[in-house]
């Protein structure tokens, strides 16, 4: 199975502004501090100390340097907050239906996934992987490579398993995932999507979901009270 990778261009744009949204605003707040505390230490030394070697150099005096730094401060802090408002929470949901559309069983289990924040998400690269109860599996694959993978562990498509397509910049609120026969849940062991996301305030999240777990025993508990 060939391993869903991000081409060199698009990796290089998502680590360049990833910098930018990080790691600047805190490189500024620390350089403006080191200017500060140099000016304080500088300003308590003896005259002749203070006009002398490497204590000639002034590169901000305090008042600027301690006005530039709590600007700094407040809008890194202020950005804090944005980013903690808007981040997402995302989670999956399932549950065993009854079948009604052609899936292998009496039953299926229906697989969702969720966005519990305040705010859309954009979709940066969805991922799967699967465990087979064997143990084959284990490298994460796009979702053609996936549905190849399944069919060569003999299940159908439409019969055993159905797998939603879920494309780069679609925004992310409640997702249909995909359905599973209970053939399908017997030979797995579990099934995982990996979801990268960026966040209305730049910021990349990512989250992976098992959408397997309690499927055999939520489907069992279905046909008992059938």
């Amino acid at each position: 199975m060939s391993r869903n990778t991000l081409d060199g261009q698009e990796l290089t744009h998502k680590i360049g502004r990833s910098f930018l949204l990080f790691k600047v605003p805190i490189l500024l707040v620390i350089a403006l501090l080191l200017m500060l505390v140099w000016e304080i230490i500088r300003v308590n030394l003896e005259p002749a100390a203070r006009n002398s070697g490497v204590w000639q150099l002034v590169l901000l005096d305090r008042s600027s340097a301690a006005s530039l730094l709590a600007v700094a401060v407040g809008l890194t802090f202020a950005r804090a907050q944005y980013a903690r408002a808007v981040r997402p929470l995302i989670g999956w949901s399932a549950e065993a239906q009854r079948n009604d559309r052609g899936m292998n069983g009496r039953h299926i289990w229906y697989v969702e996934m969720q966005n519990g924040g305040t705010h859309g998400v954009a979709v940066d690269e969805v991922s799967y992987r699967l465990r087979h109860r064997q143990g084959w599996g284990g490298e994460w694959v796009n979702h053609q490579t996936m549905v190849q993978g399944l069919e060569r562990l003999n299940l159908e498509i439409g019969k055993d398993f159905d797998l939603n397509t879920i494309g780069q910049g679609a925004v992310l609120g409640n997702c249909y995932v995909g359905r599973f026969s209970e053939p399908a849940t017997k030979l797995l062991e579990d099934f995982e999507i990996r979801v990268r996301v960026t966040d209305a305030a730049g910021d990349r999240h990512e989250r992976t979901l098992h959408c397997l777990r309690g499927a055999e025993t939520e489907l069992r508990s279905a046909a008992a009270r059938q």
